[in-house]
């Protein structure tokens, strides 16, 4: 009958694992069904004893692989040397002028406080003027 075929009319399909695998992962891994969380049919221990056995059986052929050599990038503090001698450069540039609004700043507020605590005991204000 035509619709029998016999073994020497089978040609076998040789996959990849990577393909077979994707045959087989409903079987595999867990599923949502109906909003709920089913189980893998099969575990990754007899998945691995699969890939094995259709590894020995010729199904399946295993990848190229291309070795990944990963690239060092260095420390993080390395890497943003550079930029951070770059901010401290630009704000020694002005750190003079910075220094001086700084102590500026520190003697008006020591005055005004002194001037406070005059004004909460009772005494007169300085006669000196503040200079600026």
């Amino acid at each position: 009958s035509s619709g029998a075929m016999s073994a020497s009319n089978v040609v076998k399909r040789v996959m990849t694992v990577r393909q077979w695998l994707a045959s087989v992962e409903p079987r595999t891994m867990p599923r949502l069904i109906d909003g709920k969380w089913r189980k893998a049919e099969i575990g990754a221990i007899a998945r691995a004893k699969m890939v094995k056995q259709a590894l020995r059986d010729g199904t399946v052929q295993l990848e190229e692989t291309y070795p990944v050599i990963p690239t060092f990038k260095g420390h993080k503090h390395q890497r943003e040397r550079p930029m951070r001698e770059a901010a401290i450069a630009a704000k020694m540039e002005d750190m003079p002028k910075r220094v001086e609004e700084h102590k500026r700043a520190v003697r008006l507020a020591r005055r005004e406080f002194k001037e406070r605590e005059r004004r909460k005991n009772g005494l007169p204000p300085y006669p000196y003027p503040l200079e600026e």
